[in-house]
């Protein structure tokens, strides 16, 4: 069941990815002087929130046991499912006729 677990956590940040990258691929096409600056705000925020995670992770698991970081990080993986299914991206809906 972990192999599972760990496979939809690895899909989730792949879908989530992908969203932000069309998201900001689209931004960048209205605005192209943003461009990398755009870029590199993206991958700024990822490499704080892996700072971030990386001190955290360490003394939590020194500390308790290992599945309180799964519990931590349950309702911010959860957090990510209500801001997409109200559409919140702004994508426009494609009707079949």
């Amino acid at each position: 069941i972990a192999a599972v677990l760990f496979f939809c956590t690895n899909y989730q940040i792949a879908t989530c990815d992908l969203l932000c990258e069309g998201k900001y691929a689209e931004k960048m096409q209205e605005k192209p002087k943003t461009g990398s600056t755009m870029v590199s705000y993206v991958w700024g925020l990822i490499q704080f929130g892996s700072l971030v995670s990386a001190l955290f992770v360490g003394p939590i698991a020194d500390a308790y046991n290992p599945q309180v970081m799964f519990w931590i990080c349950l309702p911010l993986a959860a957090s990510v499912v209500v801001p997409t299914m109200l559409g919140y991206l702004g994508d426009q809906k494609m009707h079949h006729d």
